[in-house]
């Protein structure tokens, strides 16, 4: 019998019901689940994800708190620590890959990840691409979903993930077919969201083959995540973020060296969206302007309802998200105005043609806003909503 199948013969599966504080596990916007085994090293607090319950199968102990918002992890035996780990291997075939989106996207899924873009054959369909493991790491999730593409039908997909180091965990997302080893520790049967998994806790070693994937059959895209617990992103109020999405998002490019490295910074200005190859960053907060999160009362992006503005790629980007009515998403491609541009006393318009917000910079941590359908007025409308950091 081989190591690793003696391993997977020894791992035992039980039923763990999430708490509504989340666990740390590494999902779709920003579930978390994080377990530990028996015995045990140092814990650490973690802030919970947005996602408010997840069902997993685990072979570990696992410790959460529903008093502070936030999930107490015990961190297993083996974990190292190591801030900035070196991934040495490919994570994918980059001669096969059209284009990466940098970290920061607002209206898009998670501004924690990646979406690596695949090339089309000449019939028009996405590539199968292979998904490497970059480094020495853990596998600790299988998320094995239905996903639904409307028109273009539902398909299963896998979501992987590892802890590299006790501090860095990193994903992929959307993919189709993973290797019989990986399918035979998941679920059999996908669930109908993405919340639902199992755990596991496999090593696996740099450059060996977890699968492959064509991407989301609406966008040909798959997602490449990387959080690290100590790189904390800066907000202007820390406390409105609580889904680890937002909180220790990272880019995972970084951590790849030399021609690697080389390579897929050139991936992020290939889309001819951009011409700096950037990899972004998860929070647009910028103090004393309009760039970044703002919220209404008590909201958090767990709860509530928050504005989210800022400069993406070659676009202004604005979303805003509110407890009762339809999410409001504007991406503004005429406007030159950087929203980390407008100071205190300052007000600039956004607009897609059809919807357009107007935003009045009435303090560092006050702002007023206007949002309606057609182009922009010329003043701020009298029907206006405060908001704040």
């Amino acid at each position: 019998m081989t190591p690793r199948a003696t391993l997977l013969s020894g791992i035992v599966v039980i039923v763990l019901l999430a708490t509504a504080a989340g666990l740390f596990y590494l999902p779709k916007i920003g579930e978390n689940l994080q377990a530990s085994t028996a015995a045990t090293t140092p814990t650490s607090t973690y802030a919970s994800s947005m996602y408010a319950s997840t069902t997993y199968a685990s072979s570990s102990k696992l410790q959460t708190s529903n008093t502070t918002g936030s999930t107490t992890v015990t961190q297993p035996p083996g974990c190292q620590h190591n801030i900035a780990p070196i991934f040495k291997r490919p994570f994918t075939n980059a001669t096969m890959i059209q284009f990466a989106y940098p970290l920061g996207g607002i209206s898009t899924g998670s501004p924690a990840r990646s979406y690596v873009f695949v090339k089309t054959a000449p019939n028009g369909s996405h590539l199968f691409v292979p998904v490497y493991a970059p480094v020495n790491m853990t596998l600790q999730g299988i998320t094995y979903a239905n996903r639904n593409y409307g028109p273009l039908g539902t398909r299963p997909e896998y979501r992987l993930d590892f802890q590299v180091t006790c501090e860095v965990f990193l994903t992929f997302d959307h993919v189709p077919t993973v290797e019989g080893w990986i399918a035979s520790l998941g679920p059999s049967v996908p669930a109908n969201n993405s919340r639902t998994g199992v755990y596991v806790s496999v090593p696996v070693q740099a450059g060996e083959s977890l699968g492959y994937t064509d991407g989301t059959r609406v966008a040909g895209s798959w997602d490449f995540m990387v959080l690290n617990y100590a790189k904390p992103a800066f907000h202007v109020n820390d406390s409105r973020w609580t889904a680890d999405q937002y909180r220790y998002g990272d880019c995972p490019y970084d951590y790849f060296s030399g021609d690697l490295k080389a390579t897929y910074y050139t991936l992020l200005s290939a889309s001819g969206t951009t011409t700096a190859p950037l990899c972004g960053k998860v929070s647009r907060d910028v103090p004393g302007t309009i760039a970044g999160g703002w919220f209404q009362g008590n909201s958090t992006t767990a709860m509530g309802s928050r504005l989210l503005v800022g400069k993406f790629l070659n676009y202004i980007e604005m979303v805003v998200s509110q407890t009762n009515g339809p999410v409001l998403d504007i991406r503004d491609y005429k406007s030159v105005v950087d929203p980390a541009t407008v100071t205190v006393g300052q007000s600039v318009c956004y607009s897609d043609g059809t919807s357009y917000a107007y935003l009045d910079l009435v303090s560092q941590l006050s702002m007023r806003a206007a949002t309606g359908t057609g182009g922009c007025p010329a003043q701020l409308p009298s029907q206006y909503q405060v908001w704040n950091r």
